[in-house]
């Protein structure tokens, strides 16, 4: 979610979270026992009195958590706890299912919160730094932060492996350009192609375009196979989708053809990243070996700062070449570079947040937290802000977004419920034949 507008009516795509969208992390434990479960038939192992959930093929889980993001994800295989020879599997219970999805709800209220905290503060960040400031280059700042996380990235690789000691994963050039580089070109297509529609279009045919997003990305999703087609998901998107058009519909819409399709192009490739994410995430990630989520941002974060340099370079160029904050006296340069680092710093963690909320879920359930982040925040802003009034169509087109989230929830709700009374009969099942 990074990135800026063009110079006109600028709304700053990339104000809001600063910079860049989150790319792939690994996965977390409670995510991998929980995916286990659901793919497989769900043991628990005992090592020498310590409980894990593992799958039947006895490999190990990942240690994406956030309490422990700095662990070398690659070490279980040398832990003598963890000798095979020590090992037995026993059934795990029902129960105990129910156990790892309170667990699970648990971490992922966390990461959403987390995801909160870290998307208000760079938004914060990002509206002193355009307006108060006075660096109004939204597209500059984006490819700045993305270079400097990937600098911090392979700063902390090096690290590992010099000082810790730790084999690091390498990817071949053939995984990185077909598995890795298209979830940062498009996230760059869309912050570049965004930026050039508000040139053509008013903000509020952008607001309302850019609200399919969702759409796309149920579509995308569908095309490889991450979501399966049925009527409650489709009905569930619709109404959220449906609703925020109505929500953020406005008098005074301009239409401009190209200015529309750019926009739409941007709400495409909005929602083929988070597909294209989960898919290396969910999918790719044991055979890339990209276990650490560093190891990820470092090969992933320059596919975005250079697609988007050239975006940058188009429309900020002049500005840039002008301000006396980047070529003026040393003083004000240097603290502009360290309000820029600072800056990278809150767009690395929020990353890291968005992408453990991904490896925990999917792409469609950030989407939809991304979205009720939204509506809280115009809410507030209608709140508290007496010229900023909501029409009755407004009003419709929230409650249908509010609504669609919670059918949203429910349907999730419903279908752990489903798997876990489906696998407590497989258990009674399996207990009655022996």
């Amino acid at each position: 979610m990074a990135g800026g507008h063009g110079r006109k009516g600028r709304n700053h795509t990339g104000g809001e979270d600063g910079g860049f969208e989150p790319l792939l992390l690994a996965e977390t434990d409670i995510d991998q026992h929980v995916r286990e479960m659901t793919n497989g038939a769900p043991h628990r192992r005992h090592h020498y009195g310590v409980d894990d959930v593992d799958g039947a093929d006895g490999h190990d889980g990942g240690s994406g958590s956030v309490a422990n993001i700095g662990d070398d994800f690659n070490t279980h295989d040398d832990d003598p706890l963890l000798d095979r020879q020590h090992t037995h599997v026993e059934p795990l219970t029902a129960s105990g299912e129910r156990v790892l999805l309170i667990r699970r709800m648990i971490v992922v209220v966390g990461l959403v919160l987390l995801w909160y905290v870290f998307s208000i503060g760079l938004t914060f960040y990002n509206k002193w730094l355009f307006k108060s400031y006075g660096l109004d280059t939204p597209l500059f700042v984006t490819f700045c932060h993305a270079m400097l996380t990937s600098c911090m990235a392979w700063s902390y690789r090096l690290y590992r492996r010099h000082v810790r000691g730790l084999q690091l994963p390498r990817v071949s050039f053939s995984d990185w350009f077909y598995s890795l580089s298209p979830a940062g070109v498009t996230s760059a297509l869309d912050i570049g192609f965004s930026n050039m529609s508000l040139n053509l279009i008013n903000v509020t045919l952008y607001t309302m375009v850019k609200s399919t997003v969702v759409v796309w990305l149920l579509l995308a999703a569908f095309v490889f196979k991450l979501e399966k087609p049925s009527r409650p998901l489709v009905v569930v998107i619709a109404m959220i989708s449906g609703g925020l058009i109505l929500f953020r519909l406005k008098e005074g819409i301009t239409f401009h053809s190209v200015g529309f399709f750019l926009v739409l192009a941007a709400s495409m490739m909005g929602g083929l990243r988070w597909v294209l994410t989960q898919l290396v995430l969910h999918k790719e990630k044991e055979r890339l070996g990209l276990k650490h989520p560093v190891d990820t941002m470092a090969f992933v974060m320059p596919c975005i700062a250079v697609t988007l340099f050239p975006f940058a370079l188009y429309f900020e160029g002049h500005e840039l070449l002008a301000t006396h904050l980047l070529f003026g006296a040393h003083a004000a340069t240097s603290a502009t570079l360290w309000w820029l680092l600072f800056g990278a710093l809150l767009a690395f963690f929020l990353t890291l947040s968005e992408f453990l909320l991904v490896s925990n879920t999917s792409g469609l359930t950030l989407s939809v937290a991304g979205i009720i982040k939204e509506i809280c925040t115009i809410v507030v802003a209608v709140m508290f802000t007496p010229d900023n009034k909501l029409t009755t169509l407004n009003v419709f087109g929230l409650a249908v977004s509010i609504a669609g989230i919670a059918y949203y929830n429910i349907t999730k709700y419903r279908q752990e419920q489903h798997r876990i009374h489906a696998s407590e009969h497989d258990t009674n099942t399996h207990t009655s034949a022996h």
